[in-house]
């Protein structure tokens, strides 16, 4: 009889040990659901993007600053050149005209000496041989006294007199020093004006950047999530728009006064 009894409550612990491993709950309902782990918060990316626009927005502005001050300089030596070119201008004008008061004095002697070489007067034609060899190679400029000579030869193939003032090229090597001074003010007066237009563009990247800046700033103050990232992608749409665009602004080049003290020591 007690065995049966032990039998019975032996088997009863059995099935009530199978019933409970049946019915034991998973594991999920035990331990709570692990949450994924994000890379970066939303306010710190905030954060971050508020720090590198900072950095670069002052750097767009000592680049504009640096165009600025190139463009100034450009400028002022721009001006200084066509200072000396018009300067150079009259001072070949000057040396013109008494070339050609001086041309007309000789021409004047080898006329009288023509007439005193038909009356036969050997003195005075000593006189004006001696007067005019003075004139042409003591008083003359060399570059005039090649014209003259020029003016000789044609003369000679032409059977008629010809003013050395005929030659353009003679002409025009007065006005060659103003004319290199005018080149010069011209090329440093359109580097002025590119230095202009890079400082205007950088000043726009700089506008640019401030409304990153202030985007960024109230992305915070939305309560709600969605809000908040439309405003942050707003801002970096244009940070990616201004950053592009200043990369393709040229870097500014060396200062006009530079250049210049470059060229004097060399």
């Amino acid at each position: 009889m007690s065995e049966k009894i032990a039998d019975v409550s032996s088997e009863s612990i059995a099935d009530a040990q199978a019933g409970n491993t049946a019915y034991t709950p998973p594991e999920n309902l035990i331990q709570p659901p692990k949450k994924k782990k994000r890379f970066i918060s939303l306010e710190l990316f905030i954060i971050i993007m508020l720090g590198i626009t900072a950095v670069l927005t002052a750097l767009a502005s000592w680049l504009g600053s640096v165009h600025t001050g190139n463009q100034n300089e450009n400028y002022a030596v721009s001006n200084i050149f066509s200072t000396a070119g018009n300067t150079s201008q009259n001072r070949g004008s000057q040396a013109l005209m008494m070339d050609q008061l001086f041309h007309s004095n000789v021409n004047d002697l080898f006329i009288e000496l023509h007439f005193a070489e038909r009356a036969g007067d050997e003195l005075e034609m000593e006189r004006l041989r001696w007067t005019i060899h003075e004139k042409m190679y003591d008083s003359i400029s060399f570059r005039l006294h090649e014209a003259i000579g020029w003016a000789w030869d044609e003369a000679d193939v032409r059977g008629d007199y010809v003013s050395p003032f005929e030659n353009e090229d003679f002409v025009a090597s007065y006005y060659e020093e103003s004319l290199e001074l005018m080149d010069k003010s011209l090329e440093y007066f359109a580097r002025g004006q590119q230095d202009g237009v890079h400082s205007n563009a950088i000043g726009l990247t700089t506008v640019i950047y401030a409304m990153v800046l202030f985007l960024l700033g109230i992305a915070n103050s939305f309560k709600t999530k969605n809000y908040r990232v439309v405003i942050v992608m707003i801002a970096c749409a244009a940070f990616l728009f201004a950053t592009i665009y200043m990369l393709t602004i040229p870097l500014p080049e060396a200062s006009a006064v530079q250049v210049i003290e470059n060229i004097e020591n060399n």
